[in-house]
């Protein structure tokens, strides 16, 4: 069998709050079941596991309705032993997508040597903003062109995007591009749907939902332009 181009991507952020695990699971459910992706995705929250949780739960929430033996698998590791893990998968499969602790602390912030692409969601708080700049300007300092690191490429967008906020948050873009910060064309809307009804990891968003270019879907395509 032919080895795959598998890339390593994340949507990461340097604290919790922002969305990225409902993020990565969203990106992981639809590029297998809706692009068919062969991948895996990765859950380091340890000891809480809460991805792996997920999936438990949401086999025992479809019962006999979805067979979960041909989801695609989530697996709890750890610092120690995540390199060892991307090993197994790396070659066989699209995709390997790292779903990081809310808080990168210097025992994660090693495993971001392993990531291709890196995707940084943030929302247009003041504080926010302060901290995700200081986040990308580390990753370009220390990670791109370093011959220690993976890392290709690294994007923030917009994550619980409101229209009602416009020109504030055109305001933020503008000034982070004109701070060298590269910016995703999508933007992902602030939707509870996504957190109550699309977060699953066996089934994905349905055809008819989520179209519009600043819903979640356009995010998906992006990423698949950007790592294919």
């Amino acid at each position: 069998m032919k080895e795959k181009n598998t890339k390593i991507i994340s949507a990461v952020s340097s604290k919790g709050g922002v969305g990225k695990s409902t993020l990565n699971i969203l990106l992981a459910t639809n590029l297998y079941y809706k692009h068919k992706k062969s991948l895996v995705l990765f859950d380091t929250d340890n000891p809480q596991y809460s991805l792996h949780t997920k999936r438990l739960k949401d086999i025992d929430g479809w019962g006999d309705e979805i067979n979960s033996d041909e989801a695609y698998p989530i697996v709890r590791t750890n610092f120690k032993t995540i390199f060892e893990d991307i090993n197994e998968y790396y070659g066989k499969v699209d995709y390997i997508i790292i779903d990081f602790p809310g808080t990168i602390n210097k025992e994660s912030a090693t495993a971001l040597f392993y990531l291709h692409h890196i995707f940084i969601p943030f929302t247009s708080d003041e504080f926010e903003i302060e901290s995700t700049y200081s986040f990308y300007e580390n990753l370009m300092n220390h990670y791109i062109n370093n011959d220690s690191s993976n890392l290709e490429s690294i994007h923030v967008f917009f994550n619980q995007y409101e229209r009602v906020k416009k020109k504030k948050f055109e305001e933020d873009q503008e000034m982070l591009e004109q701070a060298g910060v590269k910016m995703l064309k999508s933007r992902v809307l602030r939707k509870t749907v996504y957190t109550e009804k699309y977060r699953d990891t066996l089934c994905p968003i349905p055809d008819v939902k989520e179209n519009h270019p600043e819903d979640v879907k356009a995010f998906f395509r992006e990423v698949m332009e950007i790592t294919k």
